[in-house]
């Protein structure tokens, strides 16, 4: 029996110092699985092939965004989204009759070392990125701004009789115009309920 406190109890601690939880797989998030490591440490690469460093009790360890579903960073949901033969980063910010995720390795520099948010001005080189998902579960839809009609996925997506009040609100015309879209859209942003009055 006090070998079973005792491992309990170390568990906990470990357990109460971990930030971030990677999932392999969506099965992964959708049960509560996942590899817990310490910290986030920092991020490498760029445009669709990169990787995030993650402290486990002082050791590095590196994952490609390709080889993960996501993770939790400080209790914010990172999603990976697949593109070419790689895959690029969206922190979720406003989640209801759509999910909306904005640049996700901005927004992990953010929450790592503070800063003003003209940061999500592709201060990483990405250029303006965000994407939509009909689910907290679904495929992501990747958004490059300025808005390109020609890409179907997306025209596809946005376009759908259920996202007409959304498209019609500008979706497509620059960042701060599509958060209050979404904001509206959702009545929420980043956990904050909106009325838009």
């Amino acid at each position: 029996m006090k070998f079973l406190f005792i491992l309990l109890s170390s568990f906990c601690v470990l357990s109460s110092y971990a930030q971030v939880q990677v999932y392999t797989t969506q099965a992964e998030y959708e049960n509560g699985g996942g590899t817990m490591y310490t910290d986030y440490l920092k991020w490498s690469g760029s445009g669709d092939n990169v990787t995030i460093t993650f402290s486990d009790n002082g050791d590095k360890v590196k994952i490609k965004c390709a080889d993960m579903w996501g993770f939790t960073y400080k209790d914010e949901l990172f999603r990976t989204a697949k593109v070419n033969k790689g895959a690029q980063l969206g922190m979720l910010m406003s989640k209801g009759k759509v999910y909306y995720y904005e640049n996700g390795v901005a927004h992990l520099r953010i929450l790592k070392h503070g800063g003003e948010q003209f940061e999500i001005y592709g201060a990483d080189g990405y250029g303006i990125m965000y994407y939509f998902s009909a689910s907290e579960t679904s495929d992501l839809v990747v958004i490059r701004l300025p808005f390109d009609n020609k890409k179907m996925d997306l025209y596809e997506f946005i376009s759908r009789p259920e996202y007409k009040e959304l498209y019609d609100c500008g979706v497509t015309n620059g960042l701060l115009v599509i958060r209050d879209c979404v904001a509206l859209f959702n009545g929420n942003f980043h956990g904050v309920e909106y009325s838009g009055k």
